[in-house]
């Protein structure tokens, strides 16, 4: 009498149990999405006895993609390193283009690298002049793709790997930095004299805008800004890059340099001047206990931050309001908000502040990396004498 033999196999990974049907010469595992054995044998038994591998194969690309979306970020909010709000909104806005393309109309295991490739190819149809978009929108195509083969949902990599769909290559332009006239058009000294802001329209976009000049802190480090890393009192003033607004994920101190842009306390000042202003409106934003809430730097009355469109569009207009063209043709970019940070690095490497430093308060890995930042300007090399006497 012959052996038995079991319709399925089960074997563990981390804490999920996996099936395998006994008939599948391929020997693809496959999740259950249980952690206890006995309701992995069950739902095993009902898919060998349907004989489907694992019915979230046979999904849509368009039903697939949201959910696979979702199950990522969980997992990776899970791990202790989660998505900013903004990477997740934009993502779930490249998953609704992936959708409204032919490509989501395929069922999950379908999908074949060529598949990939042809949508690569109407990408590049479609935003020819934002290839950095699309490379988002295909490389969180791959991912998920990616996803679904590690997770045992279908049995290849449609993504292709790293020799399939490869990205689509960009010619990066070279970034401009504000010059010392246009700062002092920008940022001119203690506007409040005089009741007005101008080019900005009040303190609030004039200290953002003037603290991402003086710090280099990027975007979303500034309107993530609170006052309880904002260290103004101290001999050297300096703020305080909190893990969840680094583009590295790690904590950073960096100085306020408005000695080194300006050659005052600028920056300083008008800080404490939003500070106190702040703190009047935070007194009627309380929590559960009835304390006032310590809130956002640049944030609205009611406690909330400020929004990427609202910096986008309050920069545009200051430059307008001040008479400088933004610039920007096929080998440069336009000037725009994040100009501030080669600027000051550019300030700080003339100057003669050592490369470590400058990594170090800025947020760079590398020298690579810092060496991009970094614009040659003549005008700042007299200014070498002075820095190494004060901080040599």
């Amino acid at each position: 009498m012959g052996r038995y033999r079991q319709p399925f196999t089960l074997f563990k990974r981390g804490k999920i149990w996996y099936y395998r049907l006994a008939d599948d010469h391929n020997r693809t595992g496959h999740s259950t999405g249980k952690t206890m054995k006995f309701e992995a044998a069950e739902y095993a038994k009902q898919m060998a006895e349907l004989g489907v591998q694992n019915p979230a194969s046979g999904k849509k690309l368009a039903d697939y993609l949201p959910d696979a979306f979702d199950k990522y970020v969980r997992m990776r909010v899970a791990d202790g390193d989660p998505f900013s709000d903004l990477y997740i909104q934009d993502s779930r806005r490249y998953i609704r283009y992936i959708v409204d393309d032919k490509i989501s109309q395929l069922e999950l295991k379908d999908v074949t690298v060529n598949h990939v490739k042809d949508f690569k190819l109407r990408l590049l149809e479609d935003m020819k002049d934002q290839k950095n978009k699309a490379n988002r929108i295909l490389t969180l195509l791959k991912m998920l793709l990616r996803e679904a083969y590690e997770s045992q949902l279908i049995s290849r990599d449609p993504s292709g790997g790293s020799r399939g769909v490869r990205r689509i290559t960009v010619k990066y332009k070279k970034r401009q930095i504000y010059t010392q006239e246009q700062l002092e058009a920008l940022f001119p000294p203690e506007p409040w004299e005089k009741g007005d802001y101008h080019p900005w329209t009040g303190i609030h976009d004039y200290t953002a805008f003037l603290t991402a000049t003086c710090t280099g802190m990027r975007r979303k480090e500034v309107l993530g800004l609170k006052w309880s890393a904002v260290f103004l009192e101290d001999e050297v003033p300096y703020v305080v890059v909190v893990e969840e607004l680094a583009k590295s994920k790690k904590q950073r101190a960096t100085p306020i340099f408005d000695q080194v842009v300006f050659g005052d306390d600028r920056c300083v000042r008008t800080m404490k001047q939003l500070k106190a202003l702040s703190s009047k409106n935070n007194a009627k934003i309380t929590d559960m206990s009835g304390a006032p809430v310590e809130g956002y730097c640049f944030g609205y009355p009611d406690g909330s931050p400020r929004r990427t469109t609202w910096w986008a569009t309050h920069l545009r207009q200051a430059l307008d309001r001040a008479g400088i063209d933004r610039g920007g043709d096929e080998e440069t970019m336009p000037l725009d908000g994040h100009s501030f940070r080669h600027t000051l690095a550019t300030h700080l490497k003339s100057r003669g502040m050592p490369d470590g430093l400058v990594r170090s308060f800025c947020g760079w890995a590398s020298l690579n990396i810092q060496t991009t930042y970094t614009h040659f300007d003549p005008s700042l090399v007299a200014n070498y004498s002075q820095w190494i006497s004060q901080h040599g």
